[in-house]
């Protein structure tokens, strides 16, 4: 039971997790971390950063990224747009 463990022992328990999980699956794990670490340790844009760098280098996306703020409630709205376009762009070439 987790909460009788202590830091070392969860650690531990965690790694044989993951350790089995590899062996029975047979394959490499793809681990996702929140964009705080990867914009901490290696520097990379926030949400709204990489929407505003897709807005200026995909020809698709004719309005400026203001618009798409205004237009849209939430970056996870503007992506969403933004990934048809963007789609339709890469396949034009």
């Amino acid at each position: 039971m987790i909460m009788n463990m202590n830091y070392d022992e969860y650690r531990e328990s965690v790694c044989e997790d993951i350790k089995e999980c590899i062996d029975n699956l047979g394959v490499q794990p793809i681990l996702f971390f929140g964009s705080g670490m990867s914009r901490r340790y290696i520097g990379t844009p926030s949400w709204e950063a990489l929407l505003q760098e897709i807005s200026n280098r995909c020809p698709n996306i004719k309005m400026g990224f203001a618009y798409y703020q205004q237009k849209y409630s939430n970056c996870i709205e503007i992506g969403t747009e933004f990934a048809e376009l963007v789609r339709e762009w890469a396949w034009e070439n």
